[in-house]
């Protein structure tokens, strides 16, 4: 597995998921690549709202690419994106063509998980009210993967 962490520029981590990924998980024998901080660093300050739609768009395109060769692609997300935040509509986006969604909530002091087809969850402007916990929770989209096992 590699973790990408948010060291890097949105303009970094683009390239990185368009380019050069798929050839670091070939050359590592890795199977899955973890993307963290990717809704954080397109929210950045200084960056135009066609500037994200743009290294969006490519990084979006990079994932069918990756999924075909058989690699699997998790992007945890820190928090739901306003409808009217720049990262919103990658979110959604990736959401769209993800296999499946994992909410992660608190509830009287645990944290659970539930897991979503993203096959059966509505297309909701809200993500948690589709997943119906009606928590601003994270998710884990995720692509391309195996059927997650978590503890209830």
């Amino acid at each position: 597995m590699i973790h990408v962490a948010r060291a890097f520029s949105a303009r970094q981590l683009e390239r990185l998921m368009s380019h050069c990924l798929a050839g670091a998980l070939d050359r590592y024998q890795a199977s899955t690549a973890v993307i963290s901080g990717l809704l954080e660093t397109l929210s950045a300050d200084g960056l135009t709202a066609d500037e994200v739609d743009r290294m969006a768009d490519r990084m979006i395109e990079s994932v069918p690419h990756l999924t075909l060769h058989g690699f699997s692609l998790l992007c945890p997300c820190p928090f739901v994106p306003m409808p009217v935040a720049r990262a919103h509509r990658l979110f959604t986006t990736l959401r769209s063509i993800s296999r499946h969604c994992i909410q992660v909530y608190e509830e009287q002091g645990k944290f659970l998980t539930e897991e979503i087809s993203v096959d059966a969850m509505p297309h909701s402007e809200d993500p948690c009210e589709a997943v119906g916990t009606g928590h601003p929770s994270p998710s884990i989209l995720a692509a391309n993967t195996p059927q997650f096992s978590h503890a209830p």
